[in-house]
């Protein structure tokens, strides 16, 4: 495998770099449904003997950076236990963060990173938190930047997901964010498994959500503007 820095702050570029010219060593990605065009937007690649902490065993892994100095690694193996999936390496991220400041449309908040690549596969864009555990962080990044669109928030569809998604919600609402609940995971459990399970179905979903949120905010707009006509023009006659 490729040696990693001991240090978080260390940088990664090289490591990253390697992995990326390896990404097409993976059939991974497509199992999942997901392009090498999304993946290489965010310069994700394949490390085939990466050394997971906490585990003795190897892994053949899918390597996504979510910052300069930090990734995720995905174990490509179908049959890897539940604790052996995945791994993060260094200081957790707000996946694509830069999307709430540069975003020309609405913008999916999702869990994985794998649900951000999903949404945008379907021609969509979205951040992606990493873990419910990252939704103070994630408020605190909203503030700092204010999100450019509205955003959808669709976490895992489980209890604990909807509940996270309804409490994100009203916390970016009390903000002054434009925000609302959706569902891009139909039955399924996240988005990616609902992008897996049916493509075409998962796009119409992304689609769908796109337009309830263009058509909200344009009755937004008439309310606002009838409510001003309704103000100022009484006082306009009066003055002429």
């Amino acid at each position: 495998g490729y040696p990693l820095p001991a240090a978080r702050e260390e940088d990664l570029s090289a490591y990253f770099e390697q992995c990326a010219a390896r990404l097409g060593q993976t059939g991974y990605p497509l199992r999942r449904g997901l392009s090498r065009e999304v993946l290489e937007r965010f310069h994700a690649g394949f490390d085939p003997d990466f050394a997971p902490s906490g585990s003795r065993s190897r892994w053949e892994a899918l390597i996504l950076p979510t910052g300069d100095g930090c990734f995720v690694a995905r174990n490509t193996d179908p049959n890897a236990g539940k604790r052996d999936r995945y791994r993060k390496h260094g200081t957790s991220c707000i996946f694509n963060a830069e999307a709430l400041r540069s975003s020309s449309q609405p913008i999916f908040v999702v869990e994985g990173e794998l649900d951000a690549l999903s949404v945008m596969e379907a021609s969509g864009e979205a951040v992606g938190l990493g873990s419910v555990a990252n939704i103070r962080r994630f408020l605190s990044l909203a503030a700092q930047k204010k999100p450019s669109q509205p955003l959808l928030v669709s976490l895992d569809n489980d209890p604990s997901g909807q509940k996270a998604s309804a409490e994100l919600v009203d916390a970016l609402t009390g903000m002054g964010v434009e925000a609302r609940a959706v569902n891009l995971s139909g039955e399924e459990k996240d988005p990616n498994d609902a992008l897996v399970h049916d493509r075409e179905a998962f796009f119409a979903a992304v689609r769908e959500a796109q337009s309830l949120e263009t058509e909200a905010r344009r009755k937004a707009r008439e309310a606002y503007l009838q409510t001003s006509a309704d103000y100022y023009l009484p006082s306009f006659l009066d003055g002429i």
